[in-house]
Formats: structure tokens, sequence, C-alpha cells
């Protein structure tokens, strides 16, 4: 057996599972990993193995190093090939849509740099057919929040709300009425009610360009791209490939990146693991080679990721959902967000904070019961409509793991 292959086996000797195979590809597009792909073989289950490049976004990596081989199925070849050329042409226009808008906000005096998108794309990948892009993001000052909906209404979109009326949103939404593309304006990488002290970050300083379909674009430092990165995944709980691949390809371009200047950033807020797991993720899923200055000295760091690695990337993620086993989304994505919090005191108060929320009754609490009752009764048959909705076992499982995962 070739060491390729033996890296590629299970433990247990049985069919080599899909998301190693599927993270050996990746690696090897990103040029982090080596080995004879022909050795997949007799191992690949398309369909699976195809399903699985959608669900993490990477269909263009995997295409990248399948494309051409003679032994993929023609089939295969085919429809990597019709599912990239959608995703180029999307991203594409994308790109030109972009360069539109930055013009038009550049007119009327509103200065907009690019979050992630056709612009981060690339200055991150080189070139826009390696990156399956969704929308429009842009980062503004709040202030500037009126004249450049004013500006984007002028170029045919439509507003979804206006921000002042939620304070507990970090951006507001649009649509283009024609082509249905969607564009967001941000005002802060992260809602306040999820962190507030991330949520106070001003990290869209323009510091570097790259250039977009021959337009100079302006992007924030490699420093803080990576910290807006960083949240970003740990907003989605670092549930796709495609978040960790970002962070790959940040570091691929930008090799001299100040480390311990990101560091110290996310230390001011106490938030040096927002950093760290992320790092630890790209070194463990795709053998990113980080400088010293990156490696963690935290010594839960390495276990935060790997719990992350085992709920998304192993095929222990599947053997524990068919045994309902896995923990509810929820309390998963509430105990990655208590483990990037370095203070001991903050994580424990934000830990009762989220209990308190979980007890407290809800508009499922209020329409179980047939009419309307006094505030306070809801809290005293709320464990009773849990009891009979789920069931004693299934709760109490959930009870263990959320005490497991989410202790500070």
């Amino acid at each position: 057996m070739t060491a390729a292959a033996a890296v590629l086996e299970q433990a247990h000797g049985v069919a080599v599972d899909q998301r190693r195979l599927l993270l050996a590809c990746v690696r090897q597009a990103l040029g982090t990993g080596k080995g004879p792909l022909p050795a997949l073989r007799s191992s690949a289950n398309w369909p699976r193995l195809l399903e699985l490049a959608k669900q993490h976004r990477v269909v263009p990596l995997l295409r990248k190093v399948l494309c051409g081989a003679e032994w993929v199925p023609t089939a295969v070849q085919v429809w990597m090939e019709e599912y990239c050329r959608t995703i180029v042409s999307h991203n594409l226009s994308l790109a030109s849509e972009l360069t539109g808008v930055l013009d038009a906000l550049q007119q009327a005096g509103v200065a907009a740099v690019p979050y992630k998108g056709p612009a981060w794309t690339k200055a991150l990948y080189g070139n826009l057919a390696d990156r399956q892009i969704g929308d429009l993001d842009l980062f503004v000052e709040v202030s500037e929040i009126p004249r450049a909906c004013t500006v984007l209404e002028g170029c045919g979109y439509t507003r979804g709300y206006f921000p002042g009326e939620d304070i507990n949103r970090k951006d507001v939404g649009f649509v283009h009425t024609a082509t249905g593309l969607h564009l967001e304006l941000h005002w802060s990488p992260c809602e306040p009610w999820r962190d507030r002290r991330l949520a106070r970050l001003h990290l869209w300083t323009p510091q570097s360009t790259t250039v977009l379909l021959g337009r100079e674009v302006a992007l924030p430092s490699a420093e803080n791209m990576l910290l807006l990165l960083a949240i970003h995944g740990f907003r989605d709980g670092w549930n796709s490939l495609k978040l960790v691949c970002d962070i790959a390809a940040l570091l691929r371009a930008y090799p001299d990146l100040d480390f311990k200047g990101a560091l110290r950033r996310a230390a001011e807020v106490s938030r040096t693991r927002l950093i760290l797991v992320p790092l630890a993720l790209a070194e463990q899923l795709l053998h990113v080679k980080l400088p010293a200055a990156a490696i963690a000295r935290d010594p839960l760091v390495a276990e935060i990721a790997g719990q992350i690695e085992r709920h998304h990337y192993t095929p222990e993620a599947d053997r524990l959902e068919a045994e309902g086993r896995v923990v509810s989304g929820r309390i998963y994505l509430e105990w990655v967000r208590l483990q990037i919090v370095d203070n001991v005191w903050e994580r424990l108060a934000w830990h009762t904070r989220y209990l308190f929320s979980l007890l407290a009754p809800n508009a499922n609490d209020r329409s179980w019961f047939s009419r309307k009752l006094p505030e306070p009764v809801y809290w005293v048959l709320k464990p009773w409509r849990l009891l009979r909705s789920y069931g004693p076992a299934r709760l109490l499982r959930l009870g263990r793991q959320f005490v497991a995962r989410s202790a500070p």
C-alpha cells in the first residue's frame, strides 16, 4: 500500500471515507498536500464525493485536481465542468456588478471596501475560478449607510430592511430587481447579540489593493482579513471546508502576514482563540505549515479544533448523527462561541445568560397551549412541554452534552 493510500484508509480497514478523499484533493489543489491521486481510483464513491464537495462548496478545487485525469469517469468530468462553468459565469457577473457599484458609491462620495466576494477571491486564490461565491458584501461606515442605500436603490436594488429597525444587526440587505443578485452593506463584522466585543472591531480600513476586471479595488490589511475570515467562520461554527480553505489561501497569498499583530488585536478583545482555532484547523485538515509565530501555545486550541473536525469532517459525524447522539446545532454553535472567549469569568457569565435563554419561555411554548396564559405559568409549564415534545431520554442526553461542552 502506498503512503498516500495508507493516509486515506480508515483505521478499521473498511472503505475509505469520502471526506478523506475530498480533503486529499483539496490539499493538492491548494498546494499543501502531495501524493499519487490515482490511488483514489478504487476508493472513490463518486456520487457521495461530489455531494460532499457541493455541501462544502469546494467543487472548483476538486475539479482543479481531477480535471483530465483518465481514471475519473467521463460523466463525473462532464458534471464538474458544467458545474464549474456556472460558478465562473456567476463569479464574473458578481465581479462586474461589484466594480459598477463601487464606481457609483465613489462618485457619491461614499467609501466602501469589499468583504469576501470577487475581490477577496482574486486576492487570495489568484483568479475567480477557484472559489464559489454567493453574493456581494461591502463594508461602509454606519454613518454612511443612508447615503449608500440611496446609491444602491439608484443602481436597481431594493432594500430588505433598514439598520435602524434592529440595533442587533450588522448589515442591511439588498436584492437587484432585474438580476436577483444579493448585496449586503456591513457596518460591523459581527452581530452585537452574538459577540459585542467583536461587533465593535473596525477591521476594514483600506491598506492594500487587488485588481479586479482591470479596476483597482481596496482591501483591508492581511492581518485584518485574517480576523474577518476568523469571525465569519466562527459565526458558522466552521461547518464548511470552504471556510478553512479561505484561511489556507490567505496564508499562501500573504506569506509575510503579521501573526503577532493579528493575535495582539484579538487579545485586545480577549479573543485570541478566534485566530488560533482556524489556524489549527488549517494545519489539521489541510496540512498548512504554520510559522512559529502562528503556532498555538494554548493547550485547549488543539482540543477545540479536534472537536470541530470530529463534528464536521470525519466519518464519526455520520455515525453520531445516525445514532442520534449528535449535539443539537444550537448547543454546538454555543459551544464554539464559548470556546473562543479567553476570560474564564466572561465565559461563565456568557454561559449563564445562554442557559437562562434556553429556560425562558418562547413563541413555541406560548403557541403550544390552546389559550393564552399568564406569563409566569409558561415558566412552570415549559419543562412539561419539552418532556412531551422530545421525551426524557433525549432531554437528558442533550443536558449532559450541554454541560460537558459548555462548562468554562
